[in-house]
């Protein structure tokens, strides 16, 4: 008889296997009492849940399973590793839970069906190449208490519609944003201290750019300064509107306003 799940006890690490012909190990996998989870299959098809309990994700779990539809992560894993889920081409929405304080590189990379997705409240750090490539991500949550966006961290995310950036943020790296075209409006917060060259060129679709910092930051140039400034509107905190169109970068802006 096919089974659609299984569940096993008292294993330290789960391996998803093949997907059998016989179903074995069907369109969810449940197990309880592991504590990492990685894949050994990379033709394995189907959802994949795994089990309350797991607490590390470990480098290269799910890399290039692009069979897999879905995943549910549970609030006891606290790592996801690096490589995790890069190239799973199958996935369109990912939750991190709060749970999770440490996610390395290129985890969530190169997954081309990824629409959505919604980090952890818990990190401070989105990591290098967090979600590099993945041309439909449309909306991105950040959390509170990030300070550091990544080199590369949404590089060619083109249908990337929205990013929150948190007053938390203090260092946006370097190509961070570069090539999302979907991107009309930025906000840029005041806590922000470095903005990395080319962190937001390559975002051809930039309208609005609203800084909220009251001195112009004259080392943010190289971040920008491959747009067509002449025709975005720069938004200034009231009273610094002078101080913007004084200054040799900010006054190639095509219309300075304060808010």
């Amino acid at each position: 008889m096919p089974v659609s799940s299984f569940i096993l006890q008292t294993i330290k690490q789960l391996r998803i296997m093949r997907n059998y012909k016989n179903n074995v190990c069907g369109s969810a996998v449940i197990c309880r009492s592991i504590t990492e989870v990685y894949c050994v299959d990379k033709n394995y098809q189907g959802d994949v849940i795994i089990p309350m309990g797991a607490t590390d994700i470990v480098n290269h779990a799910f890399k290039d399973c692009g069979g897999i539809k879905s995943v549910v992560i549970p609030n006891t894993v606290t790592r996801i590793g690096e490589e995790a889920f890069m190239g799973c081409s199958g996935i369109k929405s990912i939750v991190i839970p709060d749970s999770v304080t440490d996610m390395g590189i290129n985890a969530f990379s190169e997954c081309s069906s990824l629409e959505s997705m919604v980090f952890s409240k818990s990190i401070t750090k989105v990591p290098k190449d967090a979600c590099s490539f993945c041309e439909k991500l449309e909306s991105v949550v950040l959390p509170d208490g990030v300070k550091k966006i990544g080199t590369f961290a949404f590089y060619e995310c083109t249908n990337l519609k929205s990013i929150g950036i948190p007053d938390s943020v203090e260092v946006i790296g370097e190509q961070a944003f570069y090539g999302c075209k979907g991107l009309t409006s930025i906000e840029i917060p005041d806590c922000v201290k470095k903005i990395l060259p080319n962190a937001f060129n390559g975002c051809d679709n930039i309208t609005e750019i609203h800084l909220r910092h009251k001195k112009p930051m004259g080392k943010f140039s190289k971040s920008f300064d491959e747009l067509d400034l002449a025709q975005i509107t720069l938004f200034v905190p009231i009273a610094s509107e002078d101080d913007y169109r004084n200054h040799p970068f900010y006054s190639k802006f095509g219309n300075i306003v304060g808010e």
